[in-house]
């Protein structure tokens, strides 16, 4: 609302909260990635590299901003809990695959995000063997090429649920931060970490699939509840 100095009248707002409040959740998606407009030249990718993607600071996030102009958007709740138990479960066991570990307040004081900045990029590329034992890239970003299939963890509670052997995920960005890890009687030097912001789904097992419905296993996923 305006006030006009020295009166009483007032020019209201056309909007609501509720709309207000709608703006700035998908103001703050939009943010968290590149747009077409803007450049972001990836150079060749060498076959023996896993994956790549470009380590630019062009495209920085002030986290604490970022994630006040969110709100109560579901998509962004435990954000920060959340990456800091990603990246000190692979500061701890960086040969060992994630296995979505939950720590404590105490433990995630261990990770500290340098600058409070993370930085964005347009895309990722991952390098793997075809079935016919050949090379294959894929090139992996937000808006295009989005979704995503990784094998199932073992300590999943839908592998027990839901026999299937695949996870299945859509690519929200793809970041890179600089971290620093507080070890009691050694220095904190910063390690730069790159990580994907996804949304999981599962397997639709209510929609029929396989040889004797000829179709494909499975043939439909959904996204997990927001609590998951």
């Amino acid at each position: 609302m305006l006030c006009e100095e020295g009166s009483t009248k007032f020019d209201s707002w056309q909007g609501s909260p509720t709309r207000l409040q709608a703006e700035l959740r998908q103001s703050s998606r939009k943010a968290a990635t590149v747009g077409f407009e803007n450049s972001e030249p990836l150079p060749f990718t060498p076959p023996e590299c896993h994956h790549h993607m470009s380590h630019s600071r062009k495209f920085p996030l002030l986290v604490s901003n970022w994630l006040f102009e969110a709100g109560e958007d579901s998509a962004f709740k435990n954000f920060l809990p959340k990456l800091q138990d990603h990246i000190l479960e692979r500061l701890r066991h960086p040969d060992m695959a994630s296995e979505g570990r939950v720590y404590s307040d105490e433990d995630r004081a261990q990770v500290i995000l340098q600058n409070n900045r993370i930085f964005r990029h347009k895309v990722l590329r991952v390098n793997y063997t075809t079935y016919d034992v050949r090379r294959g890239q894929d090139s992996m970003n937000s808006r295009t090429h989005a979704d995503v299939m990784t094998l199932l963890r073992d300590n999943d509670s839908d592998s027990t649920r839901y026999p299937h052997p695949f996870s299945y995920a859509r690519i929200l960005s793809v970041f890179h931060a600089d971290f620093l890890h507080k070890i009691p009687g050694y220095p904190a030097v910063p390690k730069s970490m790159e990580f994907l912001w996804v949304r999981w789904l599962r397997h639709d097992v209510r929609s029929a699939s396989g040889f004797h419905k000829r179709r494909l296993h499975p043939s439909r996923v959904h996204f997990l509840p927001d609590d998951r």
